[in-house]
C-alpha cells in the first residue's frame, strides 16, 4: 500500500486500512519468495509517531544447508513499526512510503541463514570410499557436487 505521509498526518484521526497480494521475488541464489504474497497493512498516526503495522502470509522455495533439496516453507509474519515524521521525510523524499517495500525487508529479515528441509536432517547420503583412491568420496544422484568435483581435480592437476 502506498501511504501520502501527508494526508496521514492531516487526517490524524483515521486509520488507512489495505490488503493486497504481492508478486514473489529472488532473495537469494537458494531461497525465492513465491506468488502471491498476501500483505495486509494497517497505518494510522499518533502523538507525532506513525505506527505502521503488517501481517504478511508467504511461501518461501529454498535449498536445505545440509541435503541441498528444494523445499518449501510457509509462513506468516507480524511487523510493527514507528517512525517520526523527519524519519519518514529523511527516507521517502518523495512523501509517498511504501508498505511493499517495508514487507520485502520483513521477509528478507526472517530468512535463517541456515536453512534446513527438516529438523531433522541428515544431510547428504554419503556411499563411502572407492577401492581405487581411498580419498574420493561419492555422493549419490547430487548434481549439486559437479561443480565441487571440478574443482577438486583441479586442484589436485595444480599440485
Amino acid at each position: 500500500m502506498k501511504i501520502d505521509i501527508a494526508l496521514l498526518v492531516k487526517n490524524a484521526l483515521e486509520r488507512f486500512e489495505a490488503q493486497e497480494e504481492l508478486n514473489g521475488f529472488a532473495i537469494y541464489e537458494d531461497a525465492q519468495a513465491l506468488s502471491p504474497i498476501r500483505l495486509h497493512t494497517k497505518a494510522w498516526y499518533e502523538q507525532q509517531i506513525v505506527h505502521v503495522h503488517l501481517i504478511i502470509e508467504y511461501r518461501l522455495r529454498m535449498v536445505c544447508s545440509r541435503c541441498l533439496s528444494e523445499f518449501e516453507y510457509e509462513d506468516k509474519l507480524v511487523s510493527k513499526e514507528k517512525f517520526t515524521i523527519e524519519q519518514l521525510a529523511t527516507m521517502h523524499p518523495s512523501g509517498i512510503f511504501n508498505s511493499m517495500q517495508l514487507a520485502r525487508e520483513a521477509i528478507i529479515l526472517k530468512i535463517p541463514m541456515k536453512k534446513l528441509c527438516e529438523s531433522t536432517c541428515e544431510g547428504l547420503v554419503y556411499k563411502g570410499f572407492t577401492e581405487e583412491w581411498e580419498d574420493e568420496i561419492i555422493f549419490e544422484g547430487n548434481p549439486h557436487f559437479d561443480k565441487l568435483k571440478e574443482l577438486l581435480e583441479k586442484a589436485d592437476k595444480e599440485v
